[in-house]
């Protein structure tokens, strides 16, 4: 895998209203893992990284500056 990331849960989010919207998402070589504590973005080549749902989609949604990285 290129690229790895984590991001983690705050105690006041919506936890499954954000697992809903992320896998609404379309994803193009990305993998995402969503575990009890955060959810884990992967991305196997490093061609076209800007274009990834991460930093297409996930970076403009609201719940984004709850999350930790």
């Amino acid at each position: 895998m290129a690229r790895k990331g984590a991001l983690f849960f705050t105690e006041k989010m919506h936890k499954k209203r954000v697992i809903e919207r992320i896998k609404s998402f379309s994803l193009r070589d990305e993998v995402i893992h969503f575990g009890e504590l955060g959810i884990y973005w992967g991305k196997y080549t490093e061609a076209e990284y800007l274009k990834t749902s991460y930093h297409k989609q996930l970076i403009k949604e609201d719940f984004y500056r709850q999350i930790t990285i």
